[in-house]
């Protein structure tokens, strides 16, 4: 099968943070790593109180001034040398942008006899017992230090202080919960664009996560896949421990599906005989097409049938159709043979030589249909082979294959005419 630009395909949301202006702190959406910021509150608090660290959480608001300082700070040379030589567990929890932002909202408050921003909380669960709770408003003239220079410097002696100062025995330290990511609190279905390793786009991966149980913590993921011009795929319910695990592994036959949860949602691979495609999310499957009128074109079409000449002036390389709340086209031609002037004719010619005809479900993106394919059987002779097209609307191009018995699989793509 020829392979689909993905140029018309709009791209997902990066996991990656960008900085736009003067670089600030931005947190990490995966695993926990000491010395450097993360998004997830519970995740953090977890890896601390596992491994008895000391943990900084960060709590603000996007559009607060006095919190973009603070992150300004924290993110110059200064600050950095300071992180990485102490290796703190560091949480960034920004109000309606990062996981689980309500629960860091609530454990900084109890803390913090005040409602200004940014609140800082220090947390630390020693291995004997001794536990350290306080917290204090991250702006210049509120930190708990008599330390003089830039905002960064007095975060940083706060903290050591605090952290120094010892705390209060704990007769008993807090049992830890298991803590389930937000992301499975409700049941869901993610959808993912395949792209090969061209980055062409290759079908898609339905995925449902079913809400987690309140009391074993697990939740059944299933998944299907597919690919274009092949059958789907489908990859059968497990049960996952979420508040353990965030690799999700399926196998079905020579495919394996790989997901992982990277602390706000799912990203993976799907394998197939040995060949990976991407996932990716954020892209939109299905749903009405941009404009009134689209343009159907078969790529690469072929010159021949089982050795015979193909009629490709009468092929679908560009056949207009009305795409509206449905697909319409106009009526299909068919070809004879003209005694009298020698030559075949198509009646479609200038409307629908190939009769193509398609239907589509704008609910999953999926269209299907046929067209005809006419070749020459001898001087006067021609015939007709059916072909079977198949695919899926993506970001509101279509995407998908003609199938021709005996000749092979060709792509085909849909979109809106050139202006």
């Amino acid at each position: 099968m020829n392979k689909i630009g993905r140029a018309l395909v709009a791209a997902f949301l990066a996991v990656a943070p960008t900085v736009v202006g003067a670089a600030e702190i931005t947190p990490s959406g995966g695993a926990v790593v000491p010395g450097v910021w993360n998004s997830s509150f519970n995740a953090g608090k977890k890896y601390a109180d596992e491994n008895h660290l000391p943990m900084i959480v960060f709590y603000g608001k996007a559009d607060c001034s006095e919190c973009g300082k603070l992150r300004k700070a924290l993110a110059t040379d200064e600050f950095i040398a300071w992180q990485d030589e102490k290796k703190y567990v560091q949480v960034l929890s920004i109000r309606n942008s990062t996981p689980d932002w309500g629960d860091a909202q609530t454990f900084v408050r109890s803390l913090i006899n005040d409602t200004k921003l940014p609140m800082i909380a220090l947390y630390w669960n020693k291995a004997d017992g001794t536990l350290i709770k306080k917290g204090f408003v991250g702006r210049n003239g509120t930190m708990p230090t008599s330390v003089k220079g830039t905002l960064a410097a007095k975060f940083m002696a706060s903290v050591d202080d605090i952290f120094s100062g010892g705390g209060s025995p704990s007769p008993q330290p807090e049992p830890v919960k298991p803590v389930v990511p937000a992301f499975f609190n409700s049941a869901k279905t993610v959808g993912f664009a395949a792209f090969d390793a061209d980055g062409d786009f290759a079908g898609f991966v339905e995925v449902k996560v079913g809400k987690a149980n309140a009391r074993k913590y697990t939740s059944k993921i299933s998944a299907t896949a597919k690919l274009l011009g092949l059958n789907a795929i489908r990859f059968g319910a497990k049960t996952f421990n979420v508040s353990k695990e965030n690799v999700f592994v399926f196998s079905s036959a020579n495919n394996i599906l790989t997901l992982e949860f990277d602390g706000s949602g799912l990203i993976g691979t799907l394998t197939r005989n040995g060949e990976v495609f991407a996932l990716e999310s954020g892209i939109q499957i299905g749903g009405a097409m941009p404009t009134s009128t689209s343009v159907f074109a078969l790529l690469d079409p072929p010159q021949t049938y089982k050795g015979s000449e193909v009629f490709t002036e009468w092929l679908p390389t560009g056949q207009t159709f009305s795409s509206g709340s449905r697909w319409t086209f106009p009526k299909g031609g068919t070809v004879k043979y003209n005694r009298t002037t020698g030559e075949f004719v198509n009646t479609g010619a200038d409307t629908n030589a190939s009769g193509v005809k398609l239907t589509y479900k704008p609910a999953t993106g999926y269209f299907s249909g046929s067209f005809g394919l006419y070749y020459k059987v001898s001087a006067n002779k021609a015939k007709k082979v059916a072909a079977k097209v198949a695919g899926y609307v993506v970001d509101g191009v279509g995407y998908g294959t003609a199938t021709i018995q005996g000749v092979g699989v060709f792509d085909v793509l849909i979109t809106a005419p050139l202006k």
